[in-house]
């Protein structure tokens, strides 16, 4: 399998190469390496082609689905969540495509690291310069339909990009981590595994603290609990007002219902400050205002602010804080941990001197 992934190098071609790289400073080994690389990754479609395709097509389908989220109002501001949060989790789903790519990969890299062609730090240094800009590409194909077709704010693209790209690497890297399993369905089940406990445990199906440990350190180690945090948060920090919601009477009538009656100021029963009116407030996470043509627990907020923290009751994933920098920091360092792991493995594997090219 392994000679079948270097089938865009003729044999002499490809042993040149090697032998060429064998000879020289880690600086030239990585330049020839990255030019191996870049052939091998570029013309495999499971690597990056196939995956831009995919991923057009699961945007352009949930913005499809959740088209009436283009609607500003408090029925649709709950499906633009939604449709947030799958646009945000499904993306690293398909990874398990670079994990079988990446493991018929892995059985040349094993040999030619055995043979002692070259070092591990300069493959990985060499496959990142082509992994980098090729997440950016990623993430942007993941996200444009959705801005375009679900008129998601282009104020907040950027960094919604950003925060897309940061996620889709640190799985990559844990794709190419998995990549070295000994068989390659091992490595596409834990893969998987992975993917789909970040997505149970990440605070919006389960509340982390419902959750026992040490099950519940995973909702805090994967990615994706950060990612939705940050990217919802830009999503509507960014965003336009919505309508639908009215802002409550003053304070002097919410906290003494005899005193509206008697000045005749009708007063919502979500803005009283009575047990009832707190219940309805914390369904809804409202303080200030209300929605007088929906159901409490759909009546979400008028601005950003306002929206994130009526979120934030309700989910464990979402805060109206601004965490971006600490979410992003997070998702890079999970990154790094496994790419550090990864170059650990290919450590191992390193053999003695490869013949002088002559």
């Amino acid at each position: 399998m392994g000679s079948q992934r270097h089938a865009s190098l003729s044999p002499t071609d490809s042993g040149t190469v090697l032998l060429e790289a064998s000879g020289s400073g880690l600086f030239t080994q990585m330049l020839i390496l990255l030019r191996k690389t870049a052939l091998v990754n570029l013309r495999d479609p499971l690597m990056y082609s196939l995956r831009i395709f995919m991923l057009i097509f699961f945007s352009i389908f949930f913005s499809i689905i959740f088209l009436e989220s283009r609607t500003t109002d408090q029925d649709n501001l709950y499906y633009r969540v939604f449709f947030s949060w799958w646009n945000s989790n499904a993306a690293p789903m398909l990874g398990i495509l670079s994990v079988a790519a990446q493991w018929l990969e892995a059985a040349v890299i094993k040999r030619e690291l055995k043979d002692g062609y070259y070092h591990p730090i300069t493959y990985t240094l060499a496959h990142m310069i082509i992994q980098l800009p090729m997440m950016f590409v990623l993430g942007l194909c993941n996200n444009l339909p959705a801005f375009i077709i679900g008129g998601w704010p282009w104020k907040a693209l950027p960094l919604y990009w950003l925060i897309t790209t940061i996620m889709l690497w640190s799985f990559e890297v844990l794709a190419q981590f998995m990549s070295l399993e000994k068989l390659a369905v091992m490595g596409v089940a834990n893969f998987f595994q992975a993917w789909f406990m970040g997505l149970l445990f990440n605070g919006y199906l389960i509340p982390l603290a419902d959750l026992f440990w040490p099950i519940r350190i995973f909702g805090y180690v994967l990615p994706l609990r950060w990612t939705i945090e940050s990217a919802t948060y830009t999503l509507f920090i960014n965003g336009p007002d919505y309508g639908g919601t009215r802002p409550c009477p003053d304070t002097e009538y919410t906290n003494d219902p005899a005193l509206a009656i008697a000045d005749s100021v009708t007063v919502p029963p979500q803005c009283l400050d009575t047990p009832m009116g707190n219940e309805l407030r914390m369904a809804s996470g409202a303080r200030d205002f209300y929605c007088p043509d929906v159901a409490p627990q759909r009546c979400w907020g008028q601005t950003g602010p306002q929206i994130l923290t009526s979120l934030e009751t309700v989910y464990d994933c979402f805060a109206s804080t601004d965490d971006v920098v600490r979410d992003f920091f997070i998702i890079f360092v999970f990154g790094v941990a496994f790419k550090l792991l990864y170059v650990v493995r290919l450590s191992g594997l390193r053999g003695g001197q490869a013949p002088k090219l002559e």
